[in-house]
């Protein structure tokens, strides 16, 4: 892929080049002299995200990461040029050290509090000799007491959105609508819904990394299923006026960690309904922000305390936009995605600037609320715009299922579907063109011996 087009896809939010930090693909974690990078597919952090920055690691958890050199180190390459795994290893002796064991597949397991410090030296290898210069580098993790940790629900859906979006006037989604450490999670009656388990410790600000799997969910409370994922991830439906207190339980020495309490509440107990929609921030663009990337319809109480899993059914009454669900997202009912399965919006990339205005409402019973969105779209390069459509849809504009609304004057719903294969990459491009793609971070590539996704569905 040419360079041209790696800089058209950072501006249009488009995440080919390499796997967002927080979507359920493998991110990055660079090394500090941004020699290498760590990719590792054990470690659970923050809400169904994955480890892409120094962050504390739980006693007891597994840290198996895949090495691969930093794409702007001479000689590492990119795509299918760049070095596997196995090449890189060979130009480096490394050292470990703290509370630390390998265990029988070679994957750090933290048996301690203290610090990981993990040390690189290079040594002369095949692949120096062609042109790679690698130069020293080290990892340095936290480890946290386990017995020490607090833990706290999220919403999937909150989380994606509290990382990455911003409301339409450029603030931040209301910190009320969201839950937290202490937050009581109150639920529609025989809903299903799901929540992440976020763990802390107080010598920490960022959430910690840890594997799910060597935990079990524990529910005190109302006779009710609760499944566990190894994302973490918590599912459950209550009847009425039903709650229940979850707590984790390590599997190894039956440590438990109170989590906290889920409450289901009738249909009759909510007394509003709003729809707030997220937007990839820009602050250079004239309205704070670009393209919106979904929507939460939020159902309150008559005290005004936020409810999740309200079923609402969407429509876009001005514009046109994706209306776009996959089911096996753990997405409560009241989220849905703006951009179809293949980051797609619903008309082709502007040969001028344009400015464009789409209207959602979401409708659950008696209740209904709207949410107007505009945002400004830039001219593309032409040529390198003709790539773009041949990489995602050969060379024709069809209309995506996913398309709703009117459409936009003198334009008209003009998604595209996407080509055999496509949707391989559909979740990543997505999420990663939602969240991040005009955040202005550094993008980074998975090594070739890793797969883009960890063989879970992600969260958010």
């Amino acid at each position: 892929m040419s360079a041209r087009l790696r800089s058209l896809f950072a501006v249009l939010g488009l995440g080919l080049v390499g796997c967002h930090e927080h979507v359920g693909c493998t991110p990055a974690l660079t090394g500090e002299a941004s020699q290498l990078q760590f990719f590792d597919a054990t470690l659970v952090a923050s809400a169904c995200d994955r480890i892409h920055g120094v962050r504390a690691i739980v006693e007891g958890s597994r840290f198996c990461p895949v090495l691969a050199c930093h794409p702007e180190v001479q000689g590492c390459g990119e795509g299918d040029d760049a070095l596997t795994s196995a090449q890189v290893r060979a130009c480096y002796d490394d050292e470990a050290a703290g509370p630390i064991e390998r265990d029988d597949d070679g994957c750090i397991v933290a048996v301690g509090e203290g610090e990981l410090d993990w040390a690189f030296t290079p040594v002369e290898c095949a692949a120096t000799a062609s042109g790679y210069a690698p130069g020293p580098d080290r990892l340095r993790l936290p480890i946290v007491a386990a017995a020490e940790i607090t833990a706290w629900l999220e919403a999937p859906g909150d989380a994606f959105a509290v990382r990455d979006l911003i409301g339409s006037d450029g603030a931040e989604f209301p910190a009320d609508a969201q839950l937290g450490p202490g937050r009581e999670a109150l639920v529609l009656a025989d809903m299903r819904v799901p929540f992440a388990v976020v763990l802390g410790h107080p010598d920490h600000a960022e959430p910690l990394a840890w594997n799910p799997n060597a935990w079990t969910i524990e529910a005190v409370g109302a006779d009710v299923e609760v499944e566990w994922s190894t994302w973490g991830v918590v599912e459950l439906a209550l009847p009425a006026d039903a709650t229940v207190d979850l707590a984790l339980r390590r599997q190894d020495d039956d440590l438990v960690i109170p989590i906290g309490r889920v409450r289901a509440i009738e249909a009759a107990a909510i007394g509003s309904l709003e729809v707030i929609v997220g937007f990839v921030p820009d602050d250079e663009a004239l309205e704070g922000h670009r393209a919106p990337v979904g929507a939460r319809a939020v159902a309150r109480t008559d005290d005004g305390e936020p409810v999740w899993g309200v079923p609402v059914e969407w429509e876009v009454t001005r514009g046109a936009l994706p209306v776009w669900r996959d089911a096996e997202l753990p997405w409560s009912t009241d989220y849905v995605a703006l951009l179809d399965r293949d980051a797609r919006a619903c008309h082709a990339p502007p040969e001028e600037e344009t400015v464009y205005e789409a209207e959602i409402v979401a409708r659950w019973g008696d209740f209904e609320g709207e949410a107007a969105m505009r945002w400004r779209e830039e001219p593309v390069d032409e040529s390198a715009a003709e790539e773009i459509k041949e990489w995602f849809t050969g060379e024709d504009h069809e209309d995506a299922e996913a398309c709703e609304g009117p459409g936009f004057p003198g334009a008209g719903c003009s998604c595209s579907s996407a080509p055999p294969g496509a949707n391989a990459l559909g979740l990543a491009l997505m999420l990663g063109a939602l969240m991040l793609g005009l955040s202005r971070r550094r993008r980074r590539r998975t090594p070739r011996s890793l797969s883009r996704t960890s063989g879970s569905r992600p969260c958010a």
